[in-house]
């Protein structure tokens, strides 16, 4: 931005040199080699920004977790329920809360998420609300355990309970498989692995020799918290050829 100032007052001013010519400085712009944001990040991003989700939506990471956990989409959930209650787990980004009270004055709220199939609404009661109320902030992954059924015709969720998606992800304890080709992006890793913190999951690296023909694969002593998050932190290195669940 300074660059393109400075170029465009230059512009403007139009200098020239004694020998009538346009005095044109030229500066090269150099920028810091950084790291890829980690697919959650950027998505994290775009959602400050643009209030929706541009490039893809958070749960794609998760879609191997949701589905052992037996995670619903909303819109086929939606698309069963009628005037008897059902029951079923759900996973979804938060969008919006609005704060409500009862006629006896008792506090609830209804709470807008997404998930890859579309939007869906949920109300939290007094007890669910006051327990979770932390996670209810625009752009948090939460898993939900919700009843619903068809009111006429009005869908009515009701949430049963409440967990951020990271904790389910650390319950499925899955490990990692970390693919290079150097060893320069090594340090980085533990680092990013060290930053996750502690957990259940077992990662492997493995050395890619001779242009792939050969290959090396170590062990890391401990246990990492290797949720998707993680693994989209880890896959951003430079360097790190591929992340693979094991």
């Amino acid at each position: 931005m300074a660059l393109s100032t400075a170029a465009a007052a230059a512009k403007i001013s139009s200098q020239t040199d004694l020998f009538g010519g346009a005095r044109e400085q030229q500066r090269q712009l150099v920028l810091p080699e950084v790291d890829d944001w980690a697919p959650i990040e950027k998505l994290k991003a775009e959602f400050e920004a643009l209030g929706f989700y541009l490039s893809s939506h958070p749960l794609d990471d998760y879609r191997s977790v949701l589905d052992r956990a037996k995670v619903t989409m909303s819109a086929e959930f939606l698309e069963k329920l009628d005037d008897s209650e059902r029951g079923a787990r759900l996973a979804g980004s938060i969008v919006s809360k609005r704060d409500m009270r009862s006629q006896k004055g008792s506090p609830y709220a209804f709470v807008t998420l997404t998930d890859q199939s579309g939007e869906f609404d949920v109300t939290l009661f007094s007890e669910q609300l006051s327990a979770h109320r932390e996670l209810l902030e625009p752009g948090r992954l939460v898993v939900l355990n919700v009843t619903g059924r068809r009111d006429k015709d009005r869908l009515r969720l009701t949430a049963q309970s409440l967990q951020p998606i990271e904790q389910l992800a650390e319950n499925a304890a899955f490990g990692l498989r970390i693919f290079v080709n150097e060893a320069r992006p090594l340090e980085t890793i533990l680092q990013r692995l060290s930053q996750a913190g502690p957990g259940r999951g077992q990662v492997n690296l493995v050395m890619q020799m001779e242009e792939g023909r050969r290959e090396v694969e170590l062990r890391l002593p401990g246990a990492y918290s290797v949720g998707p998050r993680t693994r989209g932190v880890v896959k951003a290195i430079a360097g790190v050829v591929e992340v693979l669940e094991a």
